[in-house]
């Protein structure tokens, strides 16, 4: 079978990345992107750097973990309210204490992922069984498309999703 035309790259869109003396690979290095990136080194809590700047940055250890934990947090309290009580996700917050519970446990979970960090304990190190950083960054990040896709799902289809 013959390749397309249109599926053959562009030669200039092409950039061939080779790590000359063991020197770092920086495949970003010449992009828009490259301006933003920080080393391994300078991200890492357990390498020294544990100001707070380095900590809340994007690409920070702290961001994307809190987030995760929280949208886990969210799914199973909205799926578990919306089965006992038969109120949708939106109902949960303006109508119940959705928002309020969800609010006043979300400090203790940013709380309780600070702690370890300012530390210099990277959320890396951690494994307890099956339990490991990276299923945890994963499944984090399930749950944050499953947060958008249920309230899609709910908001079409006008109320909630269990019943």
């Amino acid at each position: 079978m013959m390749a397309n035309k249109a599926d053959t790259p562009l030669p200039e869109t092409k950039q061939n990345v080779e790590a000359k003396n063991n020197e770092r690979l920086l495949v970003f290095e010449d992009t828009p992107a490259g301006e933003f990136f920080r080393p391994e080194e300078e991200r890492r809590p357990e390498f020294g750097n544990t100001s707070p700047v380095s900590i809340f940055k994007f690409d920070g250890p702290l961001p994307e973990t809190v987030n995760g934990r929280l949208a886990m947090l969210g799914m199973a309290a909205a799926f578990i309210t919306e089965a006992t009580t038969g109120m949708s996700v939106y109902e949960q917050l303006t109508q119940g204490n959705g928002a309020f519970w969800f609010l006043a446990s979300a400090q203790l979970f940013v709380w309780a992922s600070l702690v370890p960090i300012f530390k210099g304990e990277s959320s890396d190190a951690r494994k307890f069984g099956p339990f490991t950083a990276r299923a945890e960054r994963w499944n984090g990040r399930l749950a944050m498309l499953g947060a958008v896709i249920l309230l899609v799902v709910e908001g079409v289809k006008g109320g909630p999703i269990l019943f």
